[in-house]
């Protein structure tokens, strides 16, 4: 599954644009918490040693999940759900 976001430069007023892959690991949990505020959905809470602790952190903003823009923590959730649950099915067969 993968996403675009933007990420903080901590202290700076400049914004970089990632695109982040996050693994499927059975066995291990998601782990990202995000709210919705103004239009964007922002991370707020990351958990260790899950499969988002790589690659996001506190504040990243998610801009689109598998190409398709997110304006809102429900369709973002709905878009990473829709991932996750394709790539275990791939894993499956």
């Amino acid at each position: 599954m993968s996403c675009h976001c933007l990420e903080n430069e901590h202290g700076f007023s400049r914004f970089d644009y990632l695109l982040v892959t996050i693994e499927f690991q059975k066995g291990k949990k998601f782990g990202l918490g995000m709210v919705h505020t103004e239009n964007r959905v922002l991370v707020n809470k990351v958990d260790d040693d899950s499969m988002c602790s790589e690659v996001l952190k506190s504040l990243d903003r998610i801009c689109d999940v598998e190409g398709i823009p997110v304006t809102d923590k429900e369709l973002c959730k709905k878009q990473i759900v829709k991932g996750l649950k394709v790539v275990a099915s791939t894993e499956c067969e």
